[in-house]
């Protein structure tokens, strides 16, 4: 795990498992990561991979798409590309959370 910072502070950890292509789909991550108290981890921004997160402990909400969810252990979120995205511990505890991402391979 290593230090993530979120407007130039420090707001958790976050780990990279697997980073790479796949054979139906490239620039795919794998990570977990959590949050500390009273942060936002990730900005409300789009970008072109599609992505789940999947929420293991912690209290917060995830904002997708123009709509703000309170999130709980146990919630998941499923985003399409270039659909604007954040997640913020809004608990007094951290907020652990394992996302994927891809871009899936043109067929054929």
């Amino acid at each position: 795990m290593n230090e993530f910072r979120y407007q130039d502070q420090p707001a958790g950890k976050i780990g990279l498992y697997v980073v790479g292509d796949t054979r139906r789909a490239h620039s795919s991550s794998l990570a977990g990561s959590y949050s500390t108290p009273a942060r936002r981890l990730t900005p409300r921004t789009p970008h072109a991979e599609e992505e789940v997160m999947i929420v293991e402990s912690g209290r917060g909400e995830i904002f997708c798409d123009g709509k703000t969810t309170k999130v709980g252990p146990g919630s998941v979120m499923y985003t399409t590309p270039n659909a604007a995205h954040g997640i913020t511990n809004t608990g007094d505890t951290p907020l652990v959370f394992y996302f994927v991402k891809w871009t899936s391979r043109p067929r054929g």
